[in-house]
C-alpha cells in the first residue's frame, strides 16, 4: 500500500466526534487541566498588568506633576473647583495640587490663573518623609522644602 501524505485531501478541518473522543482521554486528568488553565489565565493577567503598573509609576511618581498655589490665593474664584477635591497637601504656606486635579479646570480658567500669577508653570515633586530621612534631605539644602506640619510629607522643588 503506497501512502502519500502530500496528495491526501483534507475533508474537514473540525470533526466533533474526534474532539469528543480526544476530550474523553482528558477525564482522568481533569484536575491538572483545570489548574493549568487557571494558571495560564493568572499569568496572562499578570503580564497584562505590568505595563499598567509601570505607566502609573512613571506618571505619578517619576514625572514632576505637582503645582502649588499660595494659601492667600485660594480665594480666587477659579480655584473653587479644586477646593472640593480630596484634601490638598499643605506645606510652606502653599497648597499642592496634582496635575490630575488641575484637569478639572477649563483652559480659560487655567489661562486666567496663569495671567494673575496664581498658577505658575513651576512644578514640584512630593514625597512622604520619615524622621529617619530628615537628616539626609536637609543636606540637600534649598532644593528640598520640608514641612513637618504637612502630615509627614515633604516637598521637593
Amino acid at each position: 500500500m503506497d501512502f502519500d501524505q502530500d496528495n491526501e485531501d483534507i475533508v474537514k478541518g473540525y470533526d466533533p466526534l474526534i474532539m469528543r473522543r480526544l476530550v474523553g482521554f482528558l477525564k482522568p486528568y481533569i484536575v491538572p487541566v483545570v489548574f493549568a488553565v487557571i494558571a495560564l489565565l493568572v499569568a496572562t493577567a499578570g503580564e497584562l498588568f505590568v505595563p499598567v503598573l509601570l505607566q502609573r509609576s512613571v506618571d505619578d511618581y517619576l514625572v514632576v506633576s505637582w503645582f502649588r498655589v499660595s494659601e492667600k490665593d485660594m480665594a480666587v474664584p477659579d480655584l473653587h473647583v479644586l477646593s472640593g477635591k480630596k484634601k490638598p497637601v499643605l506645606a510652606g504656606g502653599y497648597r499642592y495640587f496634582h496635575e490630575k486635579e488641575l484637569a478639572s479646570l477649563t483652559r480659560v480658567q487655567k489661562d486666567r490663573l496663569a495671567a494673575s500669577g496664581t498658577l505658575t508653570e513651576e512644578r514640584f515633586y512630593l514625597a512622604k518623609v520619615s524622621p529617619e530621612t530628615m537628616p539626609v534631605l536637609s543636606d540637600l539644602g534649598d532644593s528640598v522644602l520640608i514641612d513637618v506640619e504637612a502630615g509627614g510629607r515633604g516637598t521637593a522643588g
